[in-house]
């Protein structure tokens, strides 16, 4: 996990997308991030306007399967594979990997009142540091692949970035309106 790159052996030998024990990890480290999700948003005040649980868990299912879908299409269109495969793979990984530190932070903020709002910022820097590490490790895997900078940083700029900012840029604005009446 901590390797910036994987081997082309360990590429070959471990990597299935289709493992059952893969898919299932996924499906809860959505449901995780879900419930993370709705957690915030009930503590920021949405009243009726937080989503529904299960759509939340549609929601990050969504993210993460037009994320797979965007780079096959990178792929597709630039004609590159084992690299975008690596970068898939380790993306998964790290998806997974945010699921499984995201459940203790959960389970504080249903159970310890007194902690909710630090376990809740605890929770969003570890979020940013996972994705600030995917972002680094794409960029790292891009260039050992011999893809050029500047189709990295546009990769990494509109579908990785942009996305984020603008749900950032959202949330902001919809905690300020519902605590600003």
């Amino acid at each position: 996990m901590f390797r910036m790159r994987l081997g082309r052996q360990a590429l070959r030998e471990e990597v299935d997308l289709q493992d059952r024990t893969l898919l299932g990890l996924l499906l809860a480290a959505a449901g995780i991030i879900a419930l993370y999700a709705w957690q915030m948003l009930v503590q920021a005040g949405g009243g009726n306007e937080v989503p529904t649980y299960l759509g939340l868990i549609g929601i990050v299912a969504g993210v993460v399967i037009t994320q797979s879908l965007l780079l096959r299409l990178v792929g597709g269109v630039l004609q590159v594979d084992h690299g975008l495969d690596e970068f898939l793979y380790t993306g998964l990984l790290l998806f997974i990997l945010m699921g499984a530190v995201l459940l203790p932070i959960t389970v504080v903020i249903a159970y310890r009142v007194e902690w909710r709002s630090g376990a809740l910022a605890v929770g969003a820097g570890l979020i940013g540091l996972l994705l600030l590490y995917r972002w680094v490790r794409g960029a790292w895997i891009g260039v050992g692949e011999g893809v050029s900078l500047r189709y990295i940083i546009l990769y990494l700029c509109t579908a990785e970035i942009l996305p984020v900012l603008l749900v950032l840029r959202a949330s902001q604005h919809s905690i300020t309106t519902l605590l600003n009446p």
